[in-house]
């Protein structure tokens, strides 16, 4: 197994070390959604890798869709800089290898960050101290539109946000 380690000792990214299979995480979601009240669940591919569920849920009597990216790109960017700091020098058959080998713990690494974060979200839904929308709010998605409301608000630098008393 490849070591990952940051400056300060390890990595900072939670489960960057994770065994756990992604399909064994992305199921967990699953069950963790539809134990919300999730009542449509659709996966997202790029370049034939899994990289976000959208899920829809009724509230008040409206379907709202909400997607999670599991940000796959990112974990891989950082743990490859992490590598490329301790293994300068590589071969190029080895550094193929070490990216291979990355890839791979990535998208375990970026399942397992999400299932940990969707566990957390749903279980203060399911025992009553959170609203689906209160605690999923920045990912829920206009399809039509291909953009989340974080990504709306960011798009505008947060405008909508900066209101005056009056």
């Amino acid at each position: 197994m490849i070591e990952i380690h940051h400056k300060e000792g390890f990595m900072k990214i939670k489960n960057y070390t994770s065994k756990v299979p992604f399909t064994k995480s992305v199921s967990m979601i699953e069950k963790c959604l539809i134990d919300m009240g999730a009542n449509h669940i659709n996966k997202t591919y790029q370049d034939s890798i899994l990289v976000g569920i959208t899920f829809q849920i009724i509230q008040e009597g409206f379907p709202i869709i909400i997607k999670l990216p599991a940000n796959i790109e990112a974990i891989t960017k950082e743990m490859l800089l992490e590598i490329k700091k301790k293994k300068s020098g590589e071969s190029k058959k080895n550094e193929e290898k070490i990216v291979l080998k990355i890839s791979d713990q990535a998208v375990r690494t970026a399942w397992k960050l999400l299932l940990d974060w969707t566990q957390v979200q749903s279980s203060m839904v399911i025992i009553g101290k959170r609203k689906v929308l209160e605690m999923f709010l920045p990912y829920i998605y206009d399809s039509q539109k291909d953009i989340t409301i974080y990504e709306k608000l960011e798009a505008t630098k947060f405008k909508m946000l900066n209101y005056k008393e009056g």
